[in-house]
């Protein structure tokens, strides 16, 4: 009897055995999460926008701007997804719009995301007007920021006209490729540092901002000067308030380790440079003229941002 016991407790540990090494190899065999792409659309402001599910909504408009710390919706979405405030949230979360001002940003839950065929839950948004964008693309529904970007390595196909949403180190990087390091500050913006004609400027790297601007700090250290006989141009933040810059010419920028030659680029002290601590101090806001003919991606766990030529580049 005791050998027969003995032998049950010997098949019982082998069976076991058996069971955690089938799991493990099972584990190891599991596919990984396939990329998402979605087709990235320019809108007449010169936005990045895809198209999302949002609870029992398909095909609404969202534009991505790393920029925003938060997701946000508009008033209009709020009411097509008939919404309720969060219940538990006492006071409305303070939003600053690029023109300086200050608006009240009730918040709300999503039930439900799909982005490509990856479904999130329980997504917190915030409620701000949007109506200066949608005058001129009145199908934006929101903004996907980058409380939501975060949780992917995303990746920006701009020849291509592709987004990408990849789960981390899911695809490997050309061998040809320039990095960026970025940080997160205590305004929880994406930090960075560009070399303007020898001088170093720190830079906020915003997806959501279509040229790249200089504050005139920034302009008169690196000794920039105005284009001869340019139109006058203007900035225009969330808030829709118009705001005066000047084009200038640089002879070379240095983001990272990447180098480029014979660019404009905008200044003007916009209220965003003061409001993010840069008075009397160089500051400059890094958009997409000077990274949106390459493919970039961006890998927020190790603060890194990742740029390579398309064979449809325009420069290198």
């Amino acid at each position: 009897m005791a050998l027969w016991y003995a032998l049950m407790r010997w098949f019982g540990l082998i069976i076991s055995v058996l069971v955690v090494v089938v799991t493990l190899l099972s584990c190891s065999r599991a596919r990984p999460r396939q990329a998402v792409d979605l087709p990235l659309v320019r809108t007449q402001t010169g936005h990045l926008m895809i198209s999302i599910g949002v609870n029992d909504r398909d095909g609404l408009k969202f534009v991505l701007d790393t920029g925003a710390t938060g997701t946000v919706i508009s008033p209009a979405t709020r009411e097509l997804l008939q919404l309720r405030p969060v219940a538990d949230v006492a006071a409305a979360t303070a939003a600053t719009a690029a023109g300086g001002k200050m608006a009240d940003a009730a918040q709300y839950w999503l039930a439900r995301v799909r982005v490509g065929g990856r479904a999130h839950r329980d997504v917190r948004v915030w409620e701000i007007p949007l109506d200066k964008i949608a005058a001129i693309s009145p199908d934006i529904a929101g903004i996907l920021g980058r409380d939501f970007l975060s949780q992917y390595e995303l990746e920006i196909d701009f020849p291509g006209q592709v987004v990408r949403l990849l789960s981390p180190r899911e695809r490997p990087l050309p061998a040809k490729t320039a990095q960026v390091s970025f940080s997160i500050g205590k305004d929880d913006l994406m930090h960075s540092e560009l070399v303007v004609a020898g001088v170093k400027i720190p830079a906020i790297v915003d997806l959501g901002a279509q040229a790249t601007i200089l504050n005139d700090h920034a302009a008169k250290a690196a000794m920039l000067e105005p284009v001869t006989g340019a139109r006058a141009a203007t900035a225009a933040g969330a808030d829709g308030t118009p705001i005066a810059l000047v084009r200038r010419t640089v002879k070379q920028i240095r983001i990272g380790d990447l180098d480029l030659a014979d660019r404009v680029v905008f200044s003007g002290d916009l209220p965003v440079f003061t409001m993010l601590g840069f008075e009397g101090q160089p500051a400059a806001i890094l958009g997409l003229d000077l990274l949106g003919n390459r493919t970039i991606r961006i890998d927020f766990a190790k603060q890194m941002i990742y740029l390579w030529a398309s064979q449809s580049a325009m420069k290198p």
